[in-house]
């Protein structure tokens, strides 16, 4: 099944590889004299390169198939999987089982025999054809593709990493298919848990709903495209005791770890590059070490000052029920690995497409949320990524009888005017359409977006396709 170029605008951003992200500076050197530096250093500086186990790019080695589909797949934000019962060399357990599972679901290698011979060096043939299948559009595709390589080789060679990055170079570029260069993401809100009997009044400040019990969700934010899977919130790593404890002392239910929710959309939690923590609460900053291979983003004002709170009893009331001091260590261990990154506050363009604004002792001593440029039913859109700024859209919208704002006080260590003035900066960056905001605890997302539930029984929302 051929997906168009249109709808899939971001093949001009393709990840090289599956593996983590790292600094452009771990890679410098290794190409700098090479004939296609000036592509490679453009996917390294976009930050969508190959990375080897020896953490340099070796422009001159083969890939592989798998590699190669990987590739694709992060590319298209292909989501669900197929089975593979009648390919007899991909097997489950290899790390590569998933991406052709993917692959597969979404078309490619339809006219394939029993056979997908994921260790093969693909050939540069092969790989425009799959570039060609995919972006449709043009009826001299993969003569154009193959005329932005070095015409001294033949087709039947094997496509080298150097060779992949001027491929996707040119197609970003705009010299093949003229493509748009606007980013494209899409936006899944996972459940974690939930409760079932969430007072209402602490959500609305007691303005709204006075006495009701809501449906409130625990979840994080999965936001994959342009070469990244990226999480809003690590989620709560509910395989440690004390911490699968915090759910029951907050009456919510049916937790699970990471992992098992991160499978139920066909990704791992290796498969994580980058983890932006709206704040440290405990139901959004406690499983951070659960991803391996990703940056962790915090506000460096966050952290100091809840380390500061942590050492001091006299400021108990503010850690009772929202801060556990595992969550110190574990960004403690993050630093040591070098995979800690801090914002001291607004960042425009921390990946493309993807923009931090900060509040100020609102919600959280200094909270963060994610501004996210993608498109929308092919037009531009933007979504905030609120975490507890705000729980609901009457936070934002007003409710009957409360024209204006509610701010969301309960549990925040801040004033209302601060967390009314952040209110104000989401509605215009959204500009006053409050189906573009995401707060995390929303219960109303389910009604309200395209939902199903996942065999752990939880919640996936799709905001964005």
């Amino acid at each position: 099944m051929k997906k168009t170029l249109k709808r899939y605008l971001a093949i001009v951003m393709v990840v090289l590889m599956v593996a983590a992200l790292l600094p452009a500076s771990a890679m410098a050197g290794d190409y700098d004299s090479h004939w296609a530096a000036g592509s490679i250093k453009q996917a390294v500086d976009m930050g969508w390169y190959l990375r080897t186990t020896d953490d340099n790019y070796r422009p001159d080695d083969s890939i592989t198939r798998a590699e190669f589909v990987t590739a694709v797949n992060r590319l298209m934000a292909f989501t669900g999987t197929a089975s593979l019962s009648d390919f007899s060399d991909v097997k489950a357990g290899d790390w590569y089982y998933n991406e052709f599972a993917r692959a597969v679901a979404n078309g490619l290698f339809a006219d394939a025999d029993d056979t997908l011979r994921p260790k093969d060096l693909i050939t540069r043939d092969e790989a425009i054809s799959i570039l060609s299948d995919i972006a449709e559009s043009s009826e001299d595709a993969d003569e154009d593709l193959a005329a932005a390589l070095d015409e001294s080789f033949p087709e039947a060679v094997n496509l080298t990493r150097a060779e992949t990055a001027v491929l996707l170079v040119t197609m970003y570029d705009g010299g093949v298919y003229g493509v748009s260069q606007m980013t494209k993401y899409q936006i899944l809100v996972l459940e974690i848990a939930f409760t079932k009997t969430f007072p209402a009044d602490f959500a609305f400040d007691f303005q709204y709903m006075f006495g009701e019990m809501i449906y409130s969700p625990f979840a994080m934010t999965l936001i994959r495209g342009e070469g990244h899977n990226i999480l809003v919130d690590s989620g709560v790593d509910v395989s440690v005791p004390k911490k699968a404890q915090m759910f029951d002392d907050a009456f919510a239910e049916n937790a699970h770890t990471p992992e098992a929710i991160l499978n139920t959309v066909g990704l791992t939690c290796e498969e994580i590059d980058v983890v932006i923590l709206s704040h440290l609460h405990w139901d959004h900053a406690t499983a951070s070490l659960c991803y391996p291979n990703a940056t962790v983003y915090v506000q460096r004002e966050e952290l100091d000052l809840w380390t500061e709170v942590s050492s001091n009893p006299i400021f108990g009331a503010l850690t009772s029920g929202t801060f556990d001091t595992s969550t110190l260590g574990d960004l403690k261990q993050l630093d040591k690995e070098g995979r800690l990154e801090f914002l001291d506050g607004d960042y425009p363009d921390l990946l493309p497409g993807i923009s931090i604004i900060a509040g100020g002792m609102d919600h959280s001593f200094k909270s963060q949320c994610v501004v996210v440029d993608t498109q929308f039913n092919g037009a531009a859109a933007t979504f905030v990524v609120t975490g507890d700024v705000g729980n609901r859209p009457e936070n934002f919208a007003g409710a009957p009888g409360n024209p204006g704002f509610i701010p969301n006080i309960h549990f925040g260590v801040g004033s209302p005017m601060n967390t009314l003035k952040l209110f104000q900066r989401i509605m215009d960056i959204v500009d006053g359409n409050v189906d573009r905001i995401i707060p995390t605890h929303d219960g109303s997302r389910i009604d309200r977006y395209p939902t199903v539930i996942s065999e752990l029984g939880l919640h996936i929302s799709t905001l964005c396709p």
